[in-house]
């Protein structure tokens, strides 16, 4: 991996006081006081339509429980990260499309945990967690997905490209006057829009943070500095656009990384794997237009 393959970064004190309107209203704990999901895709537990969402599941599965499915629907075409952790034994997944046919089966060995992301079009699709040696283990079951902008969707999109854990696509920037809007901005930059008072979002490891604001006008950018404390994959994406907005991500050491900055009103978004460290998110208006955002950042340790 290399240490600027994506756009994020170090680590940094774990103070969640300094972020502005952090909302947590998308990323859902599902804790599961009884086994309400079956073995089978008719038994399975419906999680619920997935747009721009972050779901946990806490279960187990074991010799009296072999396996749980979960049901998931996505709205729109997505890029999704499903991942287990916290494993006391053999535990895989196996996704599986609306007819309950086997997508990818996801099968380290040992308690290592297990790791899919990938395009997904819209539909319906089950996950299925089960014991690999039937014995008894706790799980953490996540899933992320984030609606994808239309200018980063893939041509040759199929189901089979649901969670594909081998290989990744980087999240990158579209061409255009992105690197000029940046410069640009930093003539208009204010006292407190610097990298030395940015927001704080804390340490990352299997972690979701949404942050709500607004920038332009006189407030020209936000930046949001984050450690990742793992090897990680790691999603960025800024939604809820009123107007024309981007970001921009730096290492430690404030060397630019990537700009992303669609056209228009297009959401944005970036992927890939990451190495552990401090990094920043800058968040642009590129205009003097006001514009709301939710800012989200995910981030799923490497097994």
């Amino acid at each position: 991996m290399l240490k600027n393959s994506l756009y994020l970064g170090d680590r940094s004190s774990h103070n969640h006081g300094q972020c502005k309107g952090s909302d947590r209203s998308l990323r859902e704990v599902i804790r599961m006081t009884d086994d309400l999901a079956g073995n089978t895709p008719r038994q399975a537990f419906n999680l619920g339509t997935f747009a721009n969402t972050t779901r946990f599941i806490r279960e187990s599965v074991g010799t009296l429980d072999s396996a749980d499915v979960y049901k998931v629907k996505f709205a729109r075409s997505s890029y999704t990260v499903i991942s287990l952790i916290n494993l006391r034994s053999d535990v895989d997944i196996a996704t599986l499309d609306s007819r309950g046919r086997q997508l990818q089966l996801l099968d380290n060995p040992g308690r290592q945990s297990e790791l899919a992301y990938g395009f997904t079009p819209a539909g319906t699709y089950y996950i299925k967690v089960f014991s690999a040696d039937n014995r008894n283990s706790g799980y953490r079951l996540t899933v992320h997905s984030v609606v994808v902008p239309a200018a980063q969707l893939p041509s040759n999109q199929t189901r089979s490209q649901m969670f594909m854990g081998n290989g990744l696509t980087q999240g990158v920037p579209q061409p255009g006057t992105a690197i000029r809007s940046i410069d640009r901005l930093r003539s208009r930059l204010r006292n407190d829009d610097q990298f030395s008072t940015a927001n704080n979002l804390g340490l990352f490891a299997n972690r979701t943070i949404n942050v709500r604001d607004v920038i332009g006008g006189r407030d020209a950018s936000d930046i949001y500095r984050i450690k990742v404390t793992d090897d990680s994959h790691a999603v960025i994406s800024l939604t809820g656009l009123r107007g024309e907005a981007g970001f921009v991500t730096y290492n430690s050491n404030l060397q630019r990384i990537a700009v992303f900055d669609n056209l228009g009103r297009q959401n944005e978004l970036a992927f890939g794997d990451t190495v552990p460290g401090t990094y920043y998110i800058q968040v642009f208006s590129t205009s003097n237009q006001e514009t709301s955002y939710r800012l989200t950042v995910h981030t799923s340790e490497l097994p």
